[in-house]
Parts: structure tokens; C-alpha cells; sequence
């Protein structure tokens, strides 16, 4: 959908910069989006249920709402070399 990469990206700044309200706001507007585009995507009933139901799936289960850790740019990483010895030549 037009637009969702860069509401995504959008949402990882204002995680970066601790605004975790704009963050959410963002998320419900995307949110809405796609519960909107499923309404004119499906003439019945029954695939507007299942189409809604899934996206909302997808969003209760956002890190961001179920979290109240804070979002950094930079992650410890294991140390991946470590000492070899090698067989002689």
C-alpha cells in the first residue's frame, strides 16, 4: 500500500527520539488505513470480517504497544570472532 514505508519509517523515528505517543498515533492511523482499504476491497461481509480481523491481528501484537522498553539505534552484538588455531600448512 502507497505509503506504508514511509509511515514505518516515520514510526522508527519517533522511537528513536523516545516519542513513544507520536509513535502510537502513527501506528492507530496506519492501522485505520488498512481497515479502511479492506472495507473497499471486499464487497461481502464475511471477507471484510476475516480481512479486519487479521490486520487487527497484525497490530495487537505491535512490540510498540506491548512494550514499554526504550527503542535504540545501536544493540550490544555478541563477539563473533573468536581464537582459532589452525592446522599447519
Amino acid at each position: 500500500m502507497s505509503g506504508t514505508t514511509n509511515t514505518l519509517v516515520d514510526i522508527t523515528n519517533y522511537l528513536y527520539r523516545n516519542d513513544r505517543q507520536e509513535a502510537l498515533t502513527a501506528i492507530q492511523n496506519l492501522e485505520l488505513d488498512y481497515l479502511m482499504t479492506i472495507s473497499d476491497l471486499y464487497s461481502t461481509e464475511e471477507f471484510k470480517h476475516r480481512g479486519q480481523e487479521f490486520v487487527q491481528t497484525i497490530f495487537t501484537y505491535s512490540p510498540v504497544r506491548s512494550s514499554t522498553r526504550t527503542f535504540t539505534r545501536y544493540r550490544k552484538k555478541p563477539l563473533l570472532h573468536k581464537e582459532r588455531s589452525f592446522p599447519p600448512h
